[in-house]
């Protein structure tokens, strides 16, 4: 008698736990829709974004408004109080005074990605949390193959939000992070938010077709003998500024993590931009002018010239990695 109310329990406990694990979504799932509200949510909202770069920590206070596929980041506080953010879901153009300097990246909610990212990456939920008042799940992003980030997603469970990101180096070092601390799903930014300002100062859009590419800068841009398992090509990226110089930017993506390698026919191909560490600029009483993103240590940063092109690779991978990367160019 006592066995079989013992193996009753044991049932009744059994059953419950899978109905539980049953009303549990899979990450894939919850990292689907996350995906999915990038491109449809519209909200406002405040936080901190923080950044490590050199072992010290840079944060600032953000605003930010997303419409669709369309966003805005204000920086209120710290080294970049001004700096604007205007991400179309194809390229992001940071607005500085006098000055614009663009990067560019994949749209992360395309099916391609999306596929991408789970080839290359584990998905686990890991437990459940509250940001910003609302409740999330927490999920991380774990790569398959050594020598890549990492990252932790909190997502709001209602509304697949990304309320905040975590992002760790290859080596398992935090090296950045936005969190909401406030979201107003009610409110509808103004399409005036989203508008550039046309200046005529950024010109950035992906190129398949390399001799295009050449036309247009005058040089062969070069791809690299080797790039790391999981990577594919996503493009030429061609940027002109007010600074009047061009450069080649090659995408190369596993889903979550961008290795970028610029190009160009002149000795910094960092940026063209001579303010707060976009192009060459003098350093007081440090000599001749150098390339500051050579000295940013928030992504890796090696170098190569082939002829009169310079190269330079950047990525958040590891050093032997971009090491290989660098030297594999002919």
């Amino acid at each position: 008698m006592k066995k079989r109310l013992l193996i009753g329990i044991a049932i009744t406990l059994l059953s419950g736990y899978v109905a539980v694990s049953a009303d549990q979504p899979s990450p894939q799932d919850v990292l689907k829709k996350a995906l999915q509200a990038d491109q449809t949510a519209q909200y406002q909202a405040t936080g901190v974004s923080w950044a490590w770069t050199d072992g010290k920590q840079i944060s600032a206070r953000v605003r930010i408004y997303r419409s669709g596929t369309r966003s805005r980041v204000e920086y209120l506080s710290g080294p970049l109080t001004g700096m604007v953010m205007l991400d179309d879901g194809k390229t992001v153009e940071t607005l500085m005074p006098g000055c614009g300097c663009p990067s560019v990246r994949e749209n992360a909610a395309s099916p391609n990605v999306l596929n991408t990212l789970l080839a290359n990456h584990t998905a686990k939920l890991v437990g459940s949390d509250t940001i910003a008042s609302r409740s999330v799940y927490v999920v991380e992003l774990l790569p398959k193959i050594k020598g890549n980030p990492s990252s932790k997603l909190w997502i709001d469970k209602s509304t697949f939000v990304i309320l905040r990101n975590d992002r760790y180096s290859a080596d398992g070092k935090m090296v950045s992070s936005t969190r909401f601390d406030k979201v107003d799903y009610s409110a509808r930014p103004s399409p005036a938010l989203f508008r550039r300002p046309g200046t005529g100062a950024i010109a950035v859009k992906p190129y398949e077709n390399l001799a295009d590419v050449r036309d247009i800068v005058g040089f062969a841009p070069i791809k690299p003998g080797y790039v790391p398992r999981g990577y594919s090509f996503g493009g030429y990226y061609i940027s002109r500024t007010l600074c009047g110089r061009s450069l080649v930017v090659l995408k190369y993506t596993n889903g979550l993590n961008v290795i970028s390698i610029a190009e160009g026919n002149c000795p910094c191909v960092g940026g063209a931009c001579p303010m707060r560490g976009h192009g060459p600029r003098r350093r007081a009483g440090h000599g001749p002018a150098v390339c500051l993103l050579s000295a940013n240590r928030q992504a890796r940063v090696f170098r190569n010239t082939v002829g009169d092109i310079s190269i330079v690779v950047t990525g958040n991978v590891a050093d032997n990695e971009l090491r290989k990367i660098a030297a594999s160019f002919q």
